[in-house]
């Protein structure tokens, strides 16, 4: 009775501090942001604003310019970085953005870039939005509290039970035998769909974050419209590796084809598409599944099995520190452990 009465009134407490700062926060003294940095923009608006930035640079080559519009973003040239990282090796845009980076920090490489940008982003967020927010951290600590609390007394239930029953505890990060991965994304290309480019951000559960992702067009074959694509280019970038890995998922036609092998083999190594195939991406501390869920190919007057009517991949993401061995794959839903 009395364990059942001192949960009740942790609960109670979370619910009305929880309350309480919903109604005081949003209803009565709701914030109000004017002036927003770039740094403090959704992903995608930072990566317009910079990219935006990187073009007028390049059209006017004024570094005084570029440097005032960063002025507020102290790790705006590394993520100027980040971004030629993802963009296609060689390209104009990869040379803009590299051109931006050098400009907003003359004397610097991306690698020293990279090494030094988280302080200075968790500086700049601080002297931006740390008075707001001292307030809403101190309500989350009290609420991760309780609940941890909570959390650690059906734990030790639970151990309890499993031990009087002779039952056996699952590790930490895995279920049912499979490792449990940090994020799934699920995504899919129709034919008709030509500017197809799929991109994921992968952060803890916490919110840090750790790379990206993605799948996009990477060849098409024939002429005329819709594009009929023949092979996919699937990458995925760590923020503590100065690469990005890609793989090229290639139609049958293309796979057999010693020409377009060739063409593309500088964009990474060549895997054939198949329904259930899983592709393995691995940089320094992450690793991809990504699993070919369904795929149909078009039909014309050109090869055949040559272009994708379809394709749906899932890409499954894990980071290495959670215990995932290096090179692991998961198995189908019939498999009930990892193959490494």
């Amino acid at each position: 009775m009395s364990a059942y009465f001192d949960r009740r009134l942790l609960v109670g407490l979370a619910v009305g501090i929880l309350i309480g700062w919903l109604i005081i926060g949003w209803v009565l003294w709701p914030v109000e942001w004017e002036d927003a940095t770039p740094s403090l923009l959704t992903e995608s608006f930072r990566a317009d604003y910079v990219k935006m930035t990187a073009d007028l640079y390049a059209s006017t080559t004024n570094e005084e310019e570029a440097r005032y519009r960063m002025r507020d973003w102290r790790g705006g040239a590394s993520y100027a970085c980040q971004l030629a990282n993802l963009a296609v090796e060689g390209s104009d845009e990869q040379q803009r953005l590299l051109n931006l980076a050098l400009a907003v920090a003359p004397g610097a490489t991306c690698e020293e870039l990279a090494v030094a940008a988280p302080a200075q982003e968790r500086r700049s967020f601080a002297a931006t939005a740390g008075p707001f927010l001292a307030g809403g951290l101190l309500v989350v600590a009290v609420l991760v509290g309780v609940f941890f609390v909570i959390s650690q007394r059906g734990t030790s239930e639970g151990v309890k039970e499993q031990v009087a029953t002779g039952g056996r505890s699952a590790l930490a990060g895995t279920t049912g035998g499979r490792t449990i991965p940090l994020a799934q994304f699920p995504t899919e290309y129709r034919i008709g769909d030509d500017a197809y480019d799929d991109s994921f951000s992968i952060e803890t559960p916490a919110g840090d974050f750790l790379g990206e992702c993605g799948l996009g067009i990477s060849e098409t074959i024939g002429v005329g419209d819709p594009k009929r694509v023949t092979a996919f280019e699937i990458w995925l970038f760590d923020k503590n590796d100065i690469r990005t890995v890609t793989k090229v998922i290639m139609s049958d036609h293309a796979y057999h084809d010693a020409a377009l092998r060739a063409k593309l083999a500088p964009k990474g190594e060549a895997v054939l598409a198949a329904p259930g195939a899983v592709i393995v991406l691995e940089t320094a501390a992450l690793i991809i599944n990504a699993r070919i869920v369904e795929m149909e190919y078009g039909t014309g007057e050109i090869h055949a099995e040559s272009f994708f009517g379809r394709l749906a991949v899932e890409l499954a993401t894990w980071a290495k520190e959670d215990g995932l061995p290096a090179g692991a794959r998961v198995l189908d839903q019939h498999e009930d452990e990892l193959v490494l």
